[in-house]
């Protein structure tokens, strides 16, 4: 069963925030799939095929966005890896990508899918311990979005994920707009993994937008969250392991020998 805590509202109130400011335009082309796919950037947060994001803690690598397709009907227009631009970001000392595309967009009898697979691989530090993914994005009518990650662990191994009955060859998240009723809409979800956590992830989302037959859908943002153990929170591991060493050694120190 998925747990709720503060720390988890917090993080969903960083995301908001960062895909709102997701939706000014941009200038700088090369932070699209497209230029991802192509290699040719080159700088402190893109460097050729990769995403790099560091937090203080750990530096995660975000590569392989290569199998981007999108699809539209109803005259609503495709967006293309051209179309779809990318930005490493950290909220609450977490990494993460914010996706955004002035083409997720439909009105009446139109609809827009965007697949994207990419994958995620912590170069230094502690490994990934939680996921999340969050959006912003309006609706009316019977017009409405989803969003869906598929997680799947490195090549013969699986996501140690308590929430959903124990390990599995592959797990998810899935945020939504169907409509005004807090049943209908879900903006933030999230998977914690169990300990000690994964280093590589393959994760492929699908996004959708349907306008049906007289609404409207708009996606603002999407933003994927990778979080890591504080450093707290390795301190009070490595004090509670230290102490659990003496108390044994001590006790091997003091126990008579027959």
């Amino acid at each position: 069963m998925k747990k709720f805590s503060c720390r988890r509202a917090f993080l969903a109130l960083g995301v908001v925030a960062l895909s709102l400011m997701a939706t000014a335009p941009t200038a700088r082309a090369d932070f699209t799939i497209a230029a991802l796919i192509a290699g040719t950037y080159s700088g402190p947060t893109l460097t050729g095929h990769d995403v790099l994001v560091t937090n203080g803690v750990s530096v995660i690598d975000f590569s392989n966005f290569g199998n981007y397709t999108g699809d539209s009907s109803g005259g609503a227009t495709a967006p293309t890896a051209a179309d779809v631009t990318v930005h490493g970001a950290i909220v609450m000392g977490n990494s993460g990508l914010l996706f955004n595309s002035s083409l997720w967009s439909v009105s009446s009898g139109q609809s827009v899918d965007s697949a994207i697979s990419y994958t995620v691989t912590v170069k230094s530090g502690p490994s990934i311990t939680d996921l999340h993914l969050s959006a912003t994005g309006g609706r009316t009518g019977t017009g409405q979005w989803t969003i869906d990650d598929t997680f799947v662990g490195s090549p013969g191994t699986v996501l140690p994920s308590p929430g959903h009955g124990g390990p599995l060859a592959n797990d998810s998240l899935s945020v939504f707009n169907f409509g005004p009723a807090p049943a209908d809409h879900q903006f933030s979800d999230v998977l914690y993994l169990a300990p000690p956590g994964v280093n590589t992830i393959q994760v492929v989302k699908d996004i959708n937008l349907q306008g049906y037959t007289s609404g409207h859908a708009q996606i603002s943002g999407v933003f994927q969250l990778y979080s890591v153990p504080e450093p707290a929170s390795f301190a009070l591991v490595a004090l509670g392991m230290l102490s659990t060493g003496i108390v044994a050694y001590r006790r091997r120190k003091t126990t008579p020998v027959a």
